[in-house]
């Protein structure tokens, strides 16, 4: 047998809150002192924006590394680079 939790309610009154999505107008009463959001799908959306930035972001630096490794095994697989035996050993040697 199953026992249920009942949540508790506050009997804390809080001022109005304005919505923390950019979009959203509404004003509404929060139930806890840290709620930004007017319901659970602003919140959602909104950490979903910010998870979009983040990951374009390192999407970009993704692709730049991946192009650079692809020049650099086309230079060291390079007929004239092996002619000339350029290497790390023999390259910085003073």
């Amino acid at each position: 047998m199953k026992r249920e939790t009942k949540k508790r309610q506050s009997n804390r009154i809080y001022t109005l809150k304005k919505c923390a999505k950019p979009e959203c107008e509404i004003e509404f009463n929060p139930t806890d002192a840290r709620q930004i959001y007017c319901c659970r799908q602003h919140q959602i959306d909104s950490n979903n924006d910010k998870r979009k930035i983040i990951t374009s972001h390192q999407a970009d630096f993704d692709k730049k590394v991946k192009n650079n490794r692809k020049t650099l095994i086309k230079i060291y697989n390079n007929y004239l680079y092996k002619k000339k035996q350029y290497n790390t050993q023999n390259s910085f040697r003073l």
